[in-house]
């Protein structure tokens, strides 16, 4: 009792540990001012670029997951993947998306005599048809056909078969191997010199790189700081100030004396919050990791 007076037991809020809220002044800058520009551009058909960075736990797919809301609400189409999961087979999903093939359980719905025909009616290059079909259905890798499918994907990214704003979200491209960062940056620069109603969005976990992978990596960063701000948006994700993550920690947790006091406008001391950031850190994964422990 008389410890309960003292420190006062919070509950947890489970529904906000599944989406935690975004918090920090850049940040909302971000959401409301600049992601409002970058769609008014791609609405006008100038395509864009948003290179996010950032270390483990410190927010970047759940932003991802913020702007993949936001532009659905504004008319976007949406495509997203995470390269943690599907590695190169991100481009075979993307193909399979922008052209609308029919997918069942990670397999395509048409077999391969009938795949070219398809194609080649939702406007793939009758040169590229074939070799498309067979990357498909797994006949061939990516770099055995890899002009062909760089061609494809920059042609269906202007001009995908559903038409209106596109957006084409890449989470953990680290995932991915030189051979596919190379086809995404051909996209890039196609849709940096021809006019598209489409945003790319490619994160990249500056933390977990295999070794085998920096170098590509970092080639593939330098390639992308080349474009022009005009084209690319760059956005590291930090981890948060003591102030930011001291608010978070106030919307995943109920039962502090800090809410009454805000409510109040009296300004509180929160021990409980300050030891939970001293404990966890600064990332939002890590705080709501711990809460979630509690």
């Amino acid at each position: 009792s008389s410890l309960h007076e003292a420190v006062p037991i919070p509950t947890l809020d489970l529904e906000a540990l599944k989406v935690p809220p975004l918090v920090g002044e850049r940040l909302r800058s971000f959401l409301t001012t600049d992601l409002g520009e970058i769609a008014e551009a791609i609405t006008q058909s100038s395509a864009r670029l948003l290179d996010v960075r950032g270390a483990s736990g410190v927010g970047k797919s759940r932003l991802l997951d913020e702007v993949r809301g936001r532009l659905r609400s504004r008319g976007f189409r949406t495509l997203h993947y995470d390269a943690m999961a599907l590695r190169d087979g991100v481009v075979r999903n993307l193909l399979s998306d922008l052209t609308s093939l029919s997918v069942t359980k990670g397999r395509l719905m048409l077999g391969a005599r009938e795949l070219p025909h398809v194609l080649r009616g939702r406007g793939c290059d009758p040169e590229f048809a074939d070799a498309l079909a067979q990357f498909l259905t797994r006949s061939i890798d990516l770099s055995a056909a890899f002009f062909a499918l760089t061609e494809t994907v920059k042609h269906f990214l202007q001009q995908p078969v559903h038409v209106g704003p596109l957006v084409v979200l890449i989470d953990n491209i680290q995932e991915l191997s030189p051979t596919t960062l190379d086809l995404l940056v051909e996209g890039a620069e196609f849709l940096r010199t021809n006019a598209a109603m489409t945003l790319l969005v490619l994160a990249t976990n500056t933390e977990v790189i295999d070794h085998s992978m920096v170098r590509a990596v970092a080639e593939f960063h330098e390639r992308l700081d080349a474009f022009d701000r005009r084209f690319r948006l760059r956005y590291d994700v930090q981890a948060l100030r003591t102030p930011d993550a001291r608010v978070l920690l106030y919307h995943l947790l109920h039962g502090l004396p800090e809410a009454a006091a805000r409510e109040a406008g009296v300004a509180a001391e929160e021990p409980v919050l300050d030891l939970l950031i001293s404990k966890a850190g600064n990332r939002p994964l890590e705080l709501v990791v711990t809460v979630d422990w509690m």
